[in-house]
């Protein structure tokens, strides 16, 4: 369990970052990021969800973040529709709390700025 991150991508699909892509991030604390894990996963499995990964506890040493994240990516910041299409699956699937939307292009700009907060 060196790894920082651990990802998971949809059967049959491909996903890579670019600077169009971005992330609902998901913050979890120590005792509930298996569970919701376990549901993104679930999710991703199924389809419902394109790509998604999960800070380790290797990550949260490294970069001495109180939290773990879970990011669920969509292919195209612009792209609304498909960006609260993927919100929504995250609310039916039980998750209440904030979400903040991040566009990887201010991933790579070291910019801490969120596109979409729900």
């Amino acid at each position: 369990m060196g790894e920082p991150w651990l990802v998971l991508t949809a059967p049959g699909q491909v996903f890579e970052s670019t600077r169009r892509s971005g992330k609902w991030l998901i913050p979890k604390g120590g005792d509930a990021v298996d569970g919701a894990w376990i549901n993104v996963l679930g999710l991703v499995s199924a389809g419902a969800l394109l790509c998604a990964k999960v800070s380790t506890r290797q990550s949260r040493l490294l970069g001495g973040y109180p939290e773990h994240v879970i990011c669920v990516y969509t292919r195209d910041w612009r792209d609304r529709a498909d960006v609260m299409e993927v919100r929504e699956v995250l609310r039916a699937a039980g998750f209440a709390e904030r979400l903040r939307y991040k566009r990887d292009l201010d991933t790579y700009r070291g910019v801490e700025r969120f596109t979409y907060e729900a």
